[in-house]
């Protein structure tokens, strides 16, 4: 699913639901194996978007395709260990926060993301550039701010699904869910500032030639 929301497909109504199945997993492990399964999602995840990495290396080395899908394993691995350790904070993370869980795991995956060392740097939030309606908030809160709405929405996805198995929850469900839209109200608005602004400066700006 990764694949399909990441350039160039960017199928972008898939992303708030995208990560529910992988939180649905974690949320049900703790300790080693729950950075185990994170692990393997983040791997997955990078595998998925830098699939480009063996058709590079096949074209542009002598080292061929061999060479290239071990490349991509690699990086895979490596820059999926920030999922990891999500995943292994999810629920201490969620027992701290309480009912505004939601909001408290995605402040965390966003932290992990953010913190994590990446030799071609991809957010979580980045896929949004397809759509400047909300992308542009990006210019107010860095792509971290993308990559927290995502998880925000997915991470009341899954409280709704426990709160539909549990009969329980509905208050706190409404809650954050109310919550989830007033942050995306804040984003939506953010961005149509930011498009104001970027539409005026190009009315004031100086026609020029450029010849290639």
């Amino acid at each position: 699913m990764q694949a399909a929301i990441a350039a160039p497909l960017s199928w972008l109504a898939l992303h708030p639901v995208a990560w529910v199945p992988a939180l649905w997993v974690i949320a049900q492990r703790s300790g080693r194996r729950a950075f185990f399964a994170g692990w393997l999602v983040g791997a997955a995840a990078n595998a998925a978007i830098f699939a480009w990495l063996v058709h590079a290396v096949a074209t542009f080395t002598q080292l061929g395709t061999l060479a290239g899908i071990a490349a991509l394993a690699l990086y895979a691995a490596l820059h999926g260990l920030y999922a990891g350790v999500f995943a292994w904070g999810f629920a201490p993370v969620r027992r701290a926060a309480g009912a505004a869980w939601p909001l408290a795991v995605a402040v965390w995956f966003t932290a992990c993301e953010f913190l994590a060392p990446q030799l071609f740097p991809y957010a979580q939030g980045v896929a949004w550039v397809a759509e400047p309606r909300v992308f542009l908030a990006a210019a107010t809160t860095g792509v971290a701010g993308i990559t927290l709405l995502v998880v925000f929405a997915n991470a009341v996805v899954l409280q709704a699904i426990e709160a539909w198995r549990g009969r329980s929850g509905g208050r706190a469900l409404a809650a954050n869910a109310a919550a989830l839209a007033a942050c995306v109200a804040l984003a939506l608005g953010l961005a149509q500032r930011q498009e104001a602004r970027v539409a005026a400066a190009e009315a004031a700006a100086t026609p020029i030639r450029v010849a290639l």
